[in-house]
């Protein structure tokens, strides 16, 4: 993807996720893909393919959870979701992911842009693969998740 297309991205989370879980996302999808992405309840959002990847999409849940507006996500590097604290365990499972292309039930912190803290319970994060096979980041969906302080 040479420029960024909203609905063929959508498509490229929810193709993969299927590829890689052998389900459908759990929620109803709509010829309105963008539409169906936003309206769902659960957080979803993915980050590009670079070594220090960039979030490139969220729906209106995860930008909700995470406390920020669309534009200040995607300029920002995926890796300042999660506190300072919890930066090693969250490259384990991003390289987790990377060699067994999706890990489920996951649970770690993340914080909000203002600085909330958050448990996640229950969290699926799986690899984008194209139609070429080529990998193109990853993407999370969140299903439990707590405010544990600020």
């Amino acid at each position: 993807m040479n420029q960024f297309n909203l609905k063929e991205h959508l498509q490229l989370i929810q193709l993969s996720y299927e590829q890689a879980l052998k389900a459908s996302l759990p929620f109803k999808l709509t010829d309105d893909i963008v539409g169906s992405f936003n309206e769902c309840p659960y957080p979803i959002a993915s980050h590009t393919n670079k070594p220090d990847p960039l979030f490139n999409y969220a729906n209106q849940s995860a930008l909700n959870l995470f406390e920020v507006s669309l534009d200040v996500l995607t300029e920002t590097p995926s890796k300042y979701s999660a506190p300072n604290v919890g930066q090693e365990e969250r490259q384990r499972l991003l390289e987790q992911v990377s060699k067994h292309g999706f890990i489920d039930r996951y649970r770690g912190i993340r914080q909000t842009f203002t600085g909330k803290r958050f448990m996640i319970e229950d969290a699926t994060v799986w690899n984008l693969i194209d139609e070429y096979g080529l990998f193109q980041g990853q993407a999370v969906i969140i299903f439990k998740h707590e405010v544990i302080g600020e």
